[in-house]
């Protein structure tokens, strides 16, 4: 198995994670893209001000900004999805980063449904599905990634 795995992850993941592991990764879904967008927003307002709004990037960067600086509003709803669904991957050994990216897109389609923006939110989650599986794989290698590898089964008729 790789070491980034994109989809297939050691089946029973779920038992190596402890709740204060679950507990960070969450925070870390829900404050990591709102400091992302922070840094956007004063990234547009420089490049704005440097630049007197001229092109697109500074604007783009700056609303790009202000939804995930504000992403933590609703960001906490995805996660209660998000989260049971990760916790179910790993059991079924389905948990890599791109399976966690389409599981915080669902996440984010599903909480922006109600409030018809489910594209919006959908990115939103994708966005916050990133430091969600980054930081359970810093915290808990484990869960994620094969320590070793499996032994096939000894031929039977010898």
């Amino acid at each position: 198995m790789s070491r980034w795995p994109a989809f297939r992850t050691p089946r029973g993941g779920h038992r190596e994670l402890t709740p204060g592991v679950v507990i960070k990764a969450a925070l870390a879904g829900i404050v990591g893209p709102a400091l992302l967008g922070g840094v956007l927003m004063l990234f547009g307002t420089a490049f704005g001000d440097l630049f007197g709004y001229a092109g697109d990037l500074p604007i783009a960067a700056f609303g790009v900004g202000v939804i995930m600086a504000f992403s933590p509003t609703l960001s906490w709803a995805g996660m209660l999805i998000g989260v049971p669904l990760s916790l179910f991957a790993l059991s079924r050994g389905f948990a890599g980063w791109a399976a966690a990216l389409g599981f915080g897109g669902l996440a984010g389609a599903l909480v922006g449904a109600p409030l018809s923006s489910a594209p919006i939110l959908a990115v939103s989650g994708i966005i916050c599905a990133g430091p969600y599986w980054l930081t359970l794989r810093w915290l808990c290698p484990q869960a994620l990634i094969a320590t070793e590898a499996k032994k096939s089964p000894q031929n039977r008729n010898s």
